[in-house]
């Protein structure tokens, strides 16, 4: 698979990606596709990062702890928070990829960051934006800002606050 605007080779078994992901499943699956003829499929939109979580979920069916994340993907900063923003593009992934599994396993990493603290205003901007409007991921996001938000927006930036869907706020 290559993935993002690099291209960056990604060596997948065939047979567990078509066992998993449905839309695998459907590019690989076939003959009368080019990908199930080349057994190359180009996703120049995907984030490599994501697709590095996504291969290793794949081999071991399952995230990794918490406490291990940080070191295993290296976008995993202060700067780039781990509920903040690999959790809701790992769980889009997942959804527009047809990966049952990986959603239910990041809806369940989500659930256990999101009842620790509230979920950023980056996250429910880039979740409204990019989820249909009665996904269940969103009704968590607005759950665990109902119950975990305590008046304190010290982190976010107005411009975060200020972008906040009206969706989210109804």
């Amino acid at each position: 698979v290559r993935v993002g605007p690099q291209e960056q080779n990604f060596h997948i078994r065939k047979a567990l990606a078509i066992h998993y992901s449905g839309y695998f499943r459907g590019a690989f699956g076939s003959d009368k596709f080019k990908e199930g003829e080349t057994g190359v499929l180009t996703l120049p939109d995907v984030d490599t990062w994501v697709f590095t979580i996504f291969v290793d979920w794949l081999c071991h069916q399952e995230l990794p702890s918490r406490k291990i994340w940080d070191t295993r993907y290296p976008c995993s900063s202060p700067s780039y928070p781990w509920d903040g923003k690999i959790i809701p593009r790992c769980y889009v992934f997942a959804d527009r990829f047809i990966i049952p599994d990986m959603t239910q396993a990041v809806m369940s990493y989500a659930h256990i960051s999101y009842s620790e603290c509230p979920p950023w205003y980056e996250t429910i901007t880039f979740a409204f934006s990019n989820m249909s409007q009665n996904d269940r991921f969103l009704q968590l996001l607005v759950d665990a800002h109902c119950t975990k938000w305590n008046g304190d927006d010290s982190e976010e930036s107005e411009g975060d606050i200020t972008s906040l869907p009206a969706a989210f706020l109804h």
